[in-house]
């Protein structure tokens, strides 16, 4: 008898999430900087967007890409592949769990991080859309989730097991319409980055210790 109810409640608990997450119309996540170093003239600028990877999946699965690489010398890559469905039923089923904004309200411990700031947004029909703000966290399981498409797109990157995108004008558009939509939201929600100071107007006073 315990079994049996045990197991109508393991039903019931599966039927509530599913009938709870949503089918998608597309799944964008860009990882990008917000840098003061030009990767072209190697030299300091003001204060610029640096996109560094951008990826679109569409309700079949497929995503398009673009990557950035600054180092050895400034290259990008466009390219298409087919997203593995678990990868993207981890990241729909986190999307009903974590509510991202929530996260930075929270008091965190502070700490050194040089990485890339990523969003995710997932667009469902009927024009309904969610946004998700974050960086590289494992110790946040619906995060790491989110992470592994980050790592699963560098991977195929590295390997090269891809094809070339089959309209890169609407990706583009696509692309820089994401952009501009970050640029706005982090203007708005986050303290307005202080403009960059020129290296030699960093004064340094060195000083002859005393005996």
């Amino acid at each position: 008898m315990k079994l049996k109810l045990l197991l109508l409640i393991l039903t019931l608990f599966i039927i509530g999430c599913t009938t709870r997450r949503k089918d998608f119309d597309s799944i964008e996540m860009m990882a990008y900087n917000w840098s003061i170093y030009n990767d072209t003239t190697r030299e300091m600028a003001p204060v610029f967007f640096k996109c560094r990877m951008y990826v679109k999946i569409d309700e079949s699965g497929v995503g398009n890409v673009y990557k950035y690489s600054g180092y050895p010398k400034p290259s990008t890559s466009l390219f298409s592949l087919a997203i593995e469905k678990k990868l993207i039923d981890r990241i729909l089923n986190s999307a009903i769990i974590i509510d991202t904004s929530e996260l930075i309200k929270e008091r965190r411990k502070p700490r050194i991080y040089d990485g890339p700031t990523i969003k995710l947004r997932i667009k469902y029909f009927k024009n309904e859309s969610r946004l998700f703000d974050f960086i590289e966290d494992h110790d946040i399981n619906e995060i790491h989730n989110f992470l592994q498409l980050y790592y699963y797109l560098d991977s195929v990157y590295v390997s090269k097991k891809y094809n070339p995108i089959s309209d890169i004008i609407v990706f583009e558009k696509n692309r820089l319409d994401f952009i501009n939509f970050i640029m706005n939201y982090d203007t708005t929600t986050y303290p307005k980055v202080p403009p960059p100071s020129p290296v030699d107007s960093i004064r340094v006073i060195y000083q002859t210790p005393t005996k």
